[in-house]
């Protein structure tokens, strides 16, 4: 057989029961009779374990390919329970004897079951060291996952401290307006202070000369009046009126031309003064919006640099950790692994000399009881072929089990692989997880290297006890007259068509079920890497163009806030001036209508 399911030891002392007591029986039988053994029993028993030891080496050269070893715990267990078929066959071939003491071979058998418990237990061990392993991975991918969060923590704080100084940016601007609206007040309360002094001085200066002429002239009317008057005819009085009234309407538009010169003038002042105060605040404002572009361009670029950085290290410190200690895990694996093959060959030779003991003191008991046999040889066979089938049809169906037991269990082992990959891809670690499965598939080659030259080894060593074996059994064939090459070829040839088959049908299945559920968590896999690449990108394009997008308006609303208070400060300079205007034309208006010449220091004031 190519496998022997891995009872436990309380299940093979209750099957081993019946088996002693007809052990027993036929043994009495066999001390009360003496005389030669059928050929037909015999002939039928070899063969029978000469087929089993041929099947299981064809089997286990099958199960040594490299495509169809399994390196989970559970190949390891059926790979285990491949050396233990080997004896539980040697083992089989004793109870064919049935010659000698057959207690010693029940107890072999048991002790058999407690060393394939012990080893099974070892696999065990195994498999729980290799799911601390994976916990211990889950655990590193959630600090992984933690770290991260992390990191964006920290781009989130620098984005804040970015718009922090896009916001003292932003008061610099106000205070530069501040100033410059300041400037603008002061300067154009400085023109209108000069404009009324120069106006206040030339109308302090008209009125000096008004009153220098007025006086010189009153004093001329008021000598020439009382003289002329009685010798002025009433059309002389009327002519010195009118020179009057023709010099105060010269000397008003004299002041009015002086007036509109000066108000002229100042409004070219003001006109240059106002260009000039923009221009330097258009120069200012566009420096200073230029610097602020260019601070929060090159803080948004070492920020997306240094993050880049960050991961990048934490990534490569992450890798370096995770490979030095999975190669640790599998330096003490291997070597544990090693010491546990090293016992199993001291074991399987100790197991084989002792056997080796058996079958000499059975050849030596066969050969002291051989007259005393009186069975015949029709009922013998007929025995040993009910006992052969029997025990074939066992067997075969605990091959069965044992192989849907595996079955199970690699199915259970690729679940739990999928979902720790599944883990794995939901913390975004694409490439600790490439990572991890080029150590993976690395350390799954040493293995399966190691495991085909361990079996390898032992195989051979197998192959060795099952040639002397045959040898021995041919001598003792030869001595009774007994062909056992013929019947051992016909049993190895039967037995081996039948485990070729079934062991084609499982690793076909077996193949194809592994091969789909790769492809479909590689497809998956790569899906979820392009979605988290996609998803960073878009986060990071989208903060950038809100960013921008910010400092737009920020630059679009300093432009319309100092627009429109230029605006404003123009409207009202311009109302202003107006209303000057118009209070002195109103002035000049109302001297004017009530006759005062202007000359004079009540009209002027």
């Amino acid at each position: 057989m190519a496998n022997v399911e891995q009872v436990p030891h309380e299940e093979a002392m209750v099957r081993e029961e019946p088996l002693e007591t007809e052990q027993q029986q036929q043994q009495e039988e066999v001390l009360e009779d003496i005389g030669p053994l059928e050929e037909g029993a015999v002939s039928v028993g070899d063969g029978s374990a000469s087929g089993t030891a041929l099947e299981q080496q064809e089997g286990l050269e099958d199960a040594m390919e490299p495509s169809t070893v399994d390196t989970t715990h559970a190949g390891c267990a059926a790979e285990v329970s491949v050396v233990s078929g080997v004896t539980l066959d040697e083992a089989g071939i004793t109870q064919f004897l049935e010659v000698g003491d057959i207690d010693e071979g029940t107890q072999f058998e048991r002790d058999l079951q407690q060393w394939l418990a012990l080893k099974e237990e070892e696999v065990k061990n195994m498999a729980a060291q290799l799911a601390e392993v994976e916990t211990h991975r889950q655990q590193q991918a959630q600090e992984f996952a933690a770290e991260i969060e992390q990191l964006k923590q920290r781009h989130l704080e620098e984005i804040e401290n970015a718009l922090a100084a896009s916001t003292e940016a932003q008061e610099e601007l106000n205070n530069a307006e501040a100033k410059y609206k300041e400037e603008l007040e002061r300067a154009l309360a400085e023109s209108e202070n000069k404009h009324r002094e120069e106006v206040e001085a030339i109308r302090a200066q008209l009125e000096k000369e008004t009153e220098v002429e007025g006086g010189e002239s009153s004093e001329r009317e008021g000598s020439l009046i009382p003289r002329l008057s009685p010798q002025l005819s009433p059309r002389g009085q009327k002519e010195l009126r009118l020179q009057r009234e023709r010099l105060s309407r010269q000397h008003r538009s004299e002041l009015k031309a002086q007036e509109q010169k000066l108000r002229g003038e100042f409004a070219l002042q003001s006109e240059a003064l106002q260009s000039r105060l923009e221009e330097e605040f258009t120069a200012k404002l566009a420096e200073a919006v230029t610097d602020s572009a260019l601070k929060n361009a090159a803080q948004v670029e070492e920020i997306s640099r240094e993050l880049r950085l960050e991961k990048q290290r934490a990534v490569e410190e992450l890798e370096r950790e995770q490979e030095e200690r999975h190669r640790q895990e599998m330096a003490r694996l291997s070597q544990e692994r090693q010491e546990a093959v090293e016992a199993c060959k001291a074991e399987l030779e100790s197991a084989r000399a002792e056997y080796q003991g058996r079958i000499s003191a059975l050849e030596e008991a066969m050969g002291s009881e051989h007259e005393k046999g009186t069975q015949s040889e029709e009922d013998k066979g007929e025995e040993w072929k009910e006992r052969e089938e029997t025990l074939r049809g066992e067997m075969e169906a605990e091959d069965l089990e044992q192989v849907e037991e595996i079955r199970q269990e690699c199915t259970r082992d690729k679940e739990a692989a999928l979902e720790t990959l599944r883990m794995a891809l939901e913390g975004g670690l694409q490439t600790e997880l490439r990572r991890a499965q080029d150590i993976h598939k690395q350390a799954l080659v040493e293995q399966r290297e190691q495991l085909q030259t361990d079996f390898e080894g032992q195989l051979l060593a197998a192959h060795e006890a099952i040639q002397t074996l045959q040898s021995e059994l041919q001598r003792a064939g030869q001595r009774e007259g007994v062909n056992v090459e013929e019947a051992m070829a016909k049993a190895a040839k039967e037995q081996a068509v039948k485990n070729e088959e079934m062991l084609r049908e499982v690793h076909h299945a077996g193949v194809v079920a592994l091969e789909a559920e790769r492809e479909e968590e590689r497809g998956r896999h790569q899906e979820e890497v392009e979605r988290l690449r996609e998803d960073f990108d878009t986060r990071l394009h989208q903060e950038l163009e809100e960013l921008t997008q910010s400092h737009k308006a920020e630059v679009g609303l300093l432009q319309q806030q100092y627009e429109t208070q230029l605006d404003s400060l123009t409207l009202s300079h311009q109302h202003n001036m107006a209303q000057a205007r118009e209070a002195i034309e109103k002035s000049v208006d109302d001297k004017n209508r009530e006759g005062v010449p202007v000359s004079t220091p009540a009209a002027t004031e």
